[in-house]
């Protein structure tokens, strides 16, 4: 049994960035990636919680698809600017870590969640 963990947000009730209106800051479960939120966050979102999870799982889906978007373009970058001037291949072959992170994030959320179930 997987547990459905997307949503969709009508409302931003965080931020990657802190703010004048999030300023309270929280770190997902499962990563540790930082985020921030209304000092309400914690009442309304309680830890283990399903609502929680879904958000703890966009913020790290954001997180990392930016992450992996950065380092792949730079990784780009670089290849061209290394090949037009010295006119050559540059060996690229690592994937950025948040990339393949990226892929496996739903899964570490649904076995995250099965195994509190379990408790």
């Amino acid at each position: 049994m997987l547990v459905c963990i997307r949503r969709i947000i009508l409302k931003a009730v965080y931020s990657l960035q802190k703010t004048n209106y999030f300023d309270t800051i929280n770190y997902t479960s499962l990563n540790n990636i930082r985020f921030y939120t209304k000092r309400t966050f914690n009442y309304n979102y309680p830890r283990n919680s399903h609502s929680r999870f879904q958000i703890e799982y966009e913020v790290e889906y954001k997180y990392y698809e930016h992450e992996c978007h950065i380092l792949t373009k730079k990784i780009k970058n670089d290849y061209y600017r290394e090949k037009n001037k010295y006119q050559q291949k540059i060996n690229y072959k690592d994937i950025p870590e948040s990339c393949m992170k990226l892929k496996t994030l739903e899964e570490q959320y649904n076995n995250y969640i099965l195994k509190l179930k379990k408790r």
